[in-house]
């Protein structure tokens, strides 16, 4: 058996999304991993998948609703198994759980890859698989990150994605004293591959991300690294909480119009964020603590944390800064 082969075998369901493909990037960077990813077969030969394929990732098809049979041969063979799934199909990952303990997977990491918060949108949803988690005897491991600074400052005028009005995080003028835990999308996978690597994160949740600061901080710090501030500060949104109920209330028209409908979930999603972050202001290390997670800079003090200031240079250089927005429809 080569040295490739005795390295432990990590699934990840949705590798090809945001999140997911940035666990993919941190596990297969970590060395230490095979990583395999579970794809729909309609997506099995789309380019994202070819792409995964050529990194050195084993693409096996399944999807949630496949049966308890078909789930436990796609995950035959897998120590950890982490899903990156859609908020909207969050509470349907019982079934794929339970063909995870029947098979003997060692970790499961559930999809919670968003703001700490007790009264956050998903979190109803989230607790309820956790508690299932428990109720088969599935160890697991909770993993909240920050707002994604991608989504956290607002993109240039020359961007070739507008962010929605309703997810105006980075342009609003409210409650501008509240913190916000912030992180880098592409940083998110190195988190991961740290953090399931570590035998004292099992049964532990972990809240994870490059910087704590008010929300006024990140607006002028956005303003300062822009090279647009004349032009973000004369497009800046007023959001007022009646804004955010009307967003809300369109958002859960649009589902019962059409439950499929996967931007009104995020939009409804979005919307649940902004009211946990912004009024009660629960995306906080404090807050995070209060409710039973650990910071990754305490378990790891090697890691260095990364400030808006950096980030936001970072995000302003790129070329097409408001890409990762580009499939929320206004």
């Amino acid at each position: 058996m080569s040295s490739s082969e005795n390295k432990p075998l990590v699934l990840v369901v949705a590798p090809t999304g945001n999140t997911g493909k940035s666990i993919v990037d941190g596990l297969l960077a970590s060395g230490i991993f095979r990583v395999a990813g579970m794809v729909r077969a309609q997506s099995a030969s789309k380019p994202e998948v070819d792409a995964l394929r050529a990194a050195g990732v084993e693409v096996r098809v399944g999807e949630l609703t496949d049966d308890f049979e078909r789930l436990k041969a796609v995950l035959a063979g897998v120590d950890t198994l982490i899903s990156a799934v859609a908020p909207h199909v969050v509470a349907q990952q019982k079934e794929l759980f339970r063909a995870a303990k029947a098979v003997g997977v060692r970790r499961v990491v559930p999809s919670d890859f968003a703001p700490p918060g007790k009264h956050g949108p998903l979190h109803p949803a989230k607790e309820d698989v956790w508690r299932y988690l428990e109720t088969i005897g599935q160890p697991y491991t909770v993993v909240n990150v920050g707002a994604w600074s991608q989504a956290a400052f607002p993109p240039p005028p020359r961007a070739a994605a507008a962010v929605p009005r309703w997810a105006a995080l980075s342009r609003r003028t409210f409650e501008e004293d509240a913190k916000m835990l912030v992180t880098d999308l592409h940083r998110v996978g190195a988190f991961v591959a740290r953090i399931v690597a570590d035998p004292r994160t099992l049964g532990r949740k972990v809240v994870a991300y490059d910087d704590e600061r008010a929300m006024a901080d990140v607006w002028a710090v956005a303003l300062a690294k822009s090279g647009a501030a004349e032009e973000l500060a004369a497009g800046r949104v007023v959001v007022r909480p009646e804004d955010m109920e009307k967003w809300a209330a369109e958002a859960e028209a649009r589902i019962a119009k059409d439950p499929t409908d996967r931007e009104a979930y995020v939009q409804r999603a979005w919307v649940g964020f902004m009211r946990s972050i912004v009024y009660l202001k629960e995306s906080t290390v404090e807050s995070a603590l209060a409710e039973g997670y650990v910071d990754v800079y305490e378990l790891y003090p090697d890691l260095q944390k990364r400030p808006i200031e950096q980030l936001a240079e970072e995000f302003y250089a790129e070329e097409d800064p408001a890409a990762l927005m580009r499939h929320w429809a206004d």
